[in-house]
């Protein structure tokens, strides 16, 4: 055969099979895209997949951008029929990402990432069997490419979520992480994100807005570290005036770590052009932290949210804070009027909208002062609420309902003025009025002591504080508080 002849028949066929090999490449055109999708900017991402489809018809990464942008349109917006029409396509997706290079590190975390995003899609629909059938397999391919690519660090981003998380399931729900398949514990889980973050933040900035997100919250929730949680998104590279999803978690955190004046500030200078998916939860967040500062024009920021939000969750809890709003204008007809529809709308999932239907089937109002006091409180305003409780101290309790709030909310006054002899003190007070009370207090005081007796390093008063949290059964906020104190007490064995 002739040389030459053999060269140009090895180069035809090199490029026969390259030309037609599926790859995951995160090309100028991808990482565009999945900017968009991140911001929100839904429109101009579908724009980039279609462009994608025809420029670069053998990039997997176009079904993984694609299925960023049904992820947040139906996480977001929640729109039940939109759910219907979409669901099918997480199959259609998943069985083209399987045509790509099985010796991609991106092969089996693109699919393990599309189910994830499915299962809290689904859990939003309240379909919890086929969510946690979808955590399964995210499971299983994230283990498997541990496996194979231990230092592929996007890898890490998403099994260190579910570690950590796994770490926090109660012992009386340890079934479920069996059922699941998932081990695991929240010191695995942050060390993973960590070096998924040092990478994002270094050279692969594609998943930093996720990373850094995801690495905050576990820093709020999970370690008890709230300094720690503003600190990661504070001086993080997220921009809060252009991408809706950074001003949410900016916001949020800084509301749950005291910072409410920053809080109201970052939602004021959100994006809110018509470029973006409308995000109706941001104007109940700014609605809520107005209210934490008794700013009663936070009224037409959560009808705002209410007119325009097409989903089924918080919508108990904006009707609570709206009846809320009629105590602090001394209109408790506005009050029932509030919570009757709380009772009817929305859906009874979230511990907020469980709580806000709690109290509406009590069918009583919350004493105006001690209102005041809570919100004060959760806004970060310390001397505010401790003046506002000392002066309705005055006032004589004979609702033991009531006193029993007092107590609970004169404890917090005192923790977050840093007096953690009588804040100890008076939550043990109300543990012993309200251990059997199906309200929150009692529950909540216990996690607290914890919580003190833990900054203290007095590790063995703690641990017997958390488990007292987790063997009381609150109707409201009992998931949320019971995770924290799993988490209280695998803190304190890792030390």
């Amino acid at each position: 055969m002739n040389f030459r002849f053999f060269i140009v028949g090895i180069i035809s066929f090199w490029l026969q099979t390259t030309m037609g090999q599926q790859v995951f490449e995160w090309t100028p055109r991808a990482i565009q895209g999945y900017q968009y999708a991140t911001s929100l900017q839904l429109n101009n991402a579908l724009k980039v997949v279609d462009e994608m489809k025809k420029q670069e018809p053998n990039n997997m990464l176009v079904y993984f951008i694609e299925d960023y942008i049904d992820f947040f349109n139906l996480f977001i917006g929640e729109e039940r029929t939109t759910y219907q029409l979409l669901k099918n396509k997480k199959d259609i997706r998943l069985k083209m990402i399987r045509k790509g290079n099985e010796n991609s590190p991106y092969y089996k975390f693109c699919q393990a990432d599309i189910y994830l995003h499915w299962a809290l899609v689904k859990l939003k629909f309240n379909e919890k069997t086929s969510a946690a059938l979808d955590i399964r397999k995210a499971y299983s391919l994230l283990n498997q490419n541990e496996n194979d690519f231990p230092n592929f660090m996007p890898n890490k981003k998403s099994l260190g979520v579910m570690h950590a998380l796994i770490g926090t399931i109660p012992s009386n729900y340890k079934w479920l992480s069996n059922i699941i398949g998932i081990t695991g514990t929240i010191d695995q889980g942050i060390q993973e994100i960590q070096l998924a973050l040092n990478q994002a933040q270094s050279k692969e900035k594609i998943f930093e807005l996720e990373t850094v997100v995801m690495f905050a919250f576990m820093m709020l929730y999970l370690q008890n570290s709230p300094e720690s949680a503003w600190s990661i998104v504070s001086t993080s590279s997220l921009n809060h005036k252009t991408n809706p999803l950074a001003n949410f978690a900016l916001a949020n955190i800084a509301s749950r770590t005291g910072r409410n004046e920053e809080a109201i500030r970052i939602l004021k200078q959100r994006p809110k052009s018509q470029e973006f998916l409308p995000f109706y939860y941001l104007d109940l967040l700014e609605g809520m932290v107005k209210l934490k500062k008794l700013d009663l024009s936070a009224e037409k920021n959560i009808q705002v949210f209410l007119q325009n939000f097409k989903g089924e969750n918080y919508i108990k809890e904006a009707f609570q804070k709206l009846g809320w709003i009629g105590i602090l204008k001394n209109n408790n007809q506005s009050y029932f009027r509030c919570m009757q529809k709380c009772i009817q709308k929305g859906a009874n999932e979230t511990d907020e909208d469980k709580s806000a239907f709690f109290e509406a089937q009590k069918a009583k109002v919350p004493h105006i002062e001690l209102l005041k006091a809570r919100l004060l409180s959760d806004g970060g305003y310390a001397i505010q609420a401790h003046r506002t409780l000392i002066n309705a101290s005055n006032i004589i309790f004979e609702d033991k309902e009531y006193l029993l709030e007092f107590n609970y909310r004169l404890g917090r006054s005192y923790q977050m003025l840093k007096n953690y002899h009588d804040a100890i003190e008076t939550y043990e007070k109300v543990i012993e009025m309200g251990e059997n009370n199906p309200a929150y207090f009692a529950c909540r005081s216990a996690l607290s002591i914890g919580n003190i007796y833990e900054d203290q390093k007095k590790y063995d008063k703690a641990v017997s504080y958390y488990e007292k949290c987790l063997e009381m059964e609150p109707s409201e906020y009992a998931n949320g508080l019971h995770q924290k104190a799993e988490a209280g007490i695998n803190r304190i064995r890792k030390k």
